[in-house]
């Protein structure tokens, strides 16, 4: 079943140096993107302008605001956004696979460059490139905000287009991205890790993305592991706890393992100074875009059920 979802794969068509030039724009030139910060607006322009010009759909979900698990007034400059590209399916348009990453940042950094504008640098790397290849499957890649104040953009959004059940699709399978590319090859002191979820379909899910992990791409356990647990707590959380299947691809076991997260020096430099290394951040980058791109189209071929039947 693995090598028919994966055989006949057209290879990733990409610019690395490109998207680690991306990666450093936004990292640099949108400091401070806290939610209901004037940059936050601004990287969110930023954004759509972006997926815009991939030729995807894209949409804007505003809601209202959270602070501290309590909603705020509702008036102006205190909303929280979701922006949501989309590929329709050739096949299957109202089967969704989604992609997601979180673009503010919390008010303790200035940057934000490894959490999360290195997910959203994955997401967006991905996103680009799925988008050139053929999927049965709509392609929904999602830029939440709110994430740094309890996952709330993603919260609402579970909320309307899965729990209660307002859209006329549905999401098959969620990849997460919060946290990359501090990771094997380049940086060996961290694996890749690939976590599951939700717990009836982990079988599942480490069974399929084991056989793509170590046996499609040849990845060393020693260097990526795929974990029976999601205990991460970023957008994916939430689809997860609505029953959709998720991977979220990290690199760093907790997030506390990174010094500066949550604080002032999460920089671009000093990614590159815990990396040892330019190229060695852009290695471990490379392995999460190109791991994420193989389980994506192999996915598109198959579906849980024929999953919980080969693995569960």
């Amino acid at each position: 079943m693995l090598e028919r979802a994966t055989q006949g794969q057209p290879p990733i068509a990409w610019d690395l140096e490109a998207q680690i030039a991306w990666w450093e724009d936004i990292s640099t030139n949108y400091p401070k993107h806290d939610s209901n910060l004037p940059t936050n607006a601004m990287l969110r322009e930023r954004l759509v302008a972006d997926l815009e010009a991939l030729g995807l759909d894209v949409e804007v979900r505003s809601y209202p605001g959270q602070v501290q698990n309590q909603d705020v007034p509702d008036v102006d400059g205190t909303e929280l956004y979701a922006i949501i590209a989309t590929k329709t399916g050739t096949t299957m348009p109202d089967h969704r696979l989604g992609l997601v990453s979180h673009y503010d940042t919390q008010t303790a950094t200035i940057m934000g460059a490894y959490d999360d504008a290195s997910g959203v640098a994955a997401e967006y790397s991905l996103c680009k490139a799925l988008a050139q290849v053929p999927m049965q499957r709509t392609l929904a890649c999602i830029f939440f905000d709110g994430e740094e104040r309890g996952l709330v953009g993603s919260e609402r959004y579970v909320q309307d287009a899965i729990v209660e059940g307002d859209e006329p699709y549905v999401y098959d399978l969620v990849l997460g991205y919060d946290m990359t590319g501090l990771n094997w090859p380049g940086y060996r002191d961290w694996k890749m890790y690939v976590m599951t979820g939700p717990e009836d379909d982990v079988p599942a899910l480490t069974g399929f993305a084991s056989g793509i992990m170590h046996g499609t791409l040849g990845y060393p356990e020693s260097g990526v592991e795929v974990l029976d647990v999601h205990d991460r707590n970023s957008d994916e959380r939430n689809f997860k706890e609505a029953g959709v299947p998720i991977f979220r691809f990290a690199g760093g076991r907790n997030a506390a393992d990174y010094d500066q997260y949550h604080r002032p020096l999460d920089t671009v430099d000093h990614v590159y100074d815990v990396a040892g290394g330019r190229a060695n951040f852009a290695a471990g980058f490379a392995t999460i875009v190109e791991a994420s791109y193989t389980t994506a189209l192999a996915f598109d071929r198959t579906s849980m059920d024929e999953l919980r039947v080969a693995y569960g």
